[in-house]
């Protein structure tokens, strides 16, 4: 995040190729590289590295949804307990519209504007209020279904 390098895991003997740094704070930008090492007559040789620079983001909600007589519920569960809330979209033809905005306790949202017979589609995405704005995650899974 500053000046040098810091080892945050070391990774022995392939067991895995991913990591999942969870110091991170929300809205801030992140360098990190990898390298792989080998360890050969008692010298540690290490292959040039790969660096990717990455913001910190909320995780994507995973959706579902129900219709019934009226409504649509789309429900969803926490992703972190340091996100401000979530944004609900809808998409009727090929327009997206914010129709929701829920506190970060809330894991549902119900729709109370759906036409019987109306196909309609639904995707949820995490935010953090981070030194004034909104820093947002990615789109949760789409659910697509005809309101009841």
């Amino acid at each position: 995040t500053g000046k040098g390098w810091k080892t945050v895991k070391t990774i022995k003997k392939n067991s895995t190729t991913s990591y999942v740094y969870k110091k991170a704070e929300l809205g801030k930008k992140y360098k990190f590289a990898v390298k792989a090492y080998k360890k050969a007559d008692g010298k540690t040789v290490y292959s040039k590295y790969n660096k990717v620079s990455i913001k910190a983001v909320p995780q994507s909600p995973t959706i579902n949804a129900k219709a019934t007589k009226g409504s649509v519920k789309v429900t969803w569960k926490k992703v972190s307990s340091v996100v401000t809330g979530y944004r609900v979209y809808r998409k009727t033809g090929k327009t997206w519209r914010r129709i929701g905005v829920v506190d970060r306790k809330t894991t549902n949202f119900r729709d109370k504007t759906v036409k019987k017979g109306k196909t309609y589609t639904y995707r949820v995405r995490a935010y953090r209020k981070s030194n004034g704005k909104n820093v947002y995650g990615k789109y949760s899974n789409e659910i697509r279904l005809q309101a009841k």
